[in-house]
């Protein structure tokens, strides 16, 4: 396991290999929007694809209101290829702010060549990418929750990745953020989806149970993480999930996310059908330095299954000197980030095939993307 102080084993060297920019003419084009309508644009969830390209869940905002009535859409925006392509995902796809699903937001996924988007565990919609992409809805029959009012839905935060291309564990959570894992299998070519729980073998998708109880969800168990003595045990928080190889793994940082008091500790751990921590290959105990310093490590499984990238939170406490570091999956071990000059600001976002992509977000500035490979 790789814990506090130790050092990174081996260091990336990455070069450019293209350069993207991205600000108000290119969306407003891509969008069929005028450019000095388009007022803001936020990734919120960018994904690789082995391909070199990238797509990314965004909210636009605009100057004016779109026929929807509204002057935020939240978009499809694909990278990489000659042009950059936008598609107004609420044109698309229903809004949703109900019991079974997290927000009027969707949770995106790569998925083979498309992105599946969750809108709750009983909508899924499966959209490909590029100038002209196709919306193919996925069936979901199941109630998952113990009662109607009980549903579950997935959390709010979740940024679930797999390398198995049919299957996805995803983050669930209750009305009170109460944490538990399912997994939801999605036969594309049928375009049907189920949910199980993760210790369950995967059901024919044909005759999927009626309803999947909360109680026979795994959720993580506190005693399994680090957690500082005489600290009172709580069940940690969960938002990035990923299948790799038919292991599930999760990242957690406690059971805070608290800009006032950082972190508690930062781990990543490997799931056992009952919920366990079976392995926790990478940990840092915050909690127990005892100096007052706010700690934080935010973290996301790369699109390829093999790397969470670990990002400084907080410069108070200097972690790693405010820079970005890898934990490899298949190594066991961290990994130093070296970044070509001129792109050091950057903040790496995802990996996948031969492709690393980086971004630079500066008020007033359009966005920048470069993608990267290996020197």
């Amino acid at each position: 396991m790789v814990s506090e102080g130790a050092d990174s084993q081996e260091s990336m060297n990455l070069q450019t290999d293209g350069e993207f920019e991205i600000g108000a003419a290119e969306i407003g084009k891509a969008a069929g929007s005028a450019q000095d309508q388009v007022e803001s644009l936020i990734f919120l969830h960018p994904m690789a694809y082995p391909d070199g390209t990238l797509s990314a869940r965004a909210m636009i905002s605009f100057r004016s209101k779109l026929p929807s009535d509204s002057a935020r859409a939240l978009f499809q925006v694909d990278i990489g290829g000659e042009q950059v392509h936008a598609y107004n995902l609420s044109d698309h796809l229903p809004a949703r702010n109900d019991a079974a699903s997290a927000s009027s937001a969707y949770i995106s996924v790569p998925m083979g060549d498309e992105v599946l988007y969750v809108g709750g565990t009983d909508s899924a919609f499966l959209i490909s990418r590029g100038a002209h992409p196709a919306v193919r809805k996925v069936e979901i029959a199941q109630r998952v929750g113990d009662a109607p009012r009980a549903r579950l839905r997935p959390s709010r935060l979740a940024r679930p990745v797999s390398t198995d291309a049919c299957s996805v564990a995803m983050p669930l959570e209750d009305a009170a953020h109460a944490g538990y894992l399912a997994v939801l299998n999605i036969d594309r070519a049928r375009l049907a989806g189920h949910w199980s729980a993760y210790a369950e073998q995967p059901t024919d998708s044909a005759s999927p149970p009626a309803m999947l109880l909360a109680s026979n969800l795994p959720r993580l168990v506190g005693q399994d993480f680090t957690q500082s003595p005489g600290e009172q045990v709580h069940t940690p928080n969960c938002s990035e999930a990923l299948i790799r190889q038919g292991r599930v793994f999760v990242y957690t940082k406690g059971y805070s996310d608290s800009p006032r008091y950082g972190d508690p500790y930062s781990a990543i751990a490997e799931i056992a059908p009952d919920g366990r921590a079976s392995a926790r290959p990478f940990a840092l105990d915050f909690a127990s330095m005892g100096d007052g310093k706010k700690r934080g490590l935010a973290g996301r499984f790369t699109s390829s299954g093999r790397y969470c990238i670990l990002t400084p939170v907080y410069k108070s406490a200097d972690l790693w000197q405010g820079r970005q570091k890898l934990f490899d999956l298949e190594r066991g071990e961290l990994v130093d980030i070296a970044l070509p000059r001129g792109y050091t600001k950057y903040d790496l976002l995802d990996h996948a095939g031969e492709h690393w992509w980086a971004g630079l977000s500066e008020a007033g500035k359009p966005q920048r993307m470069a993608r990267l490979r290996i020197r």
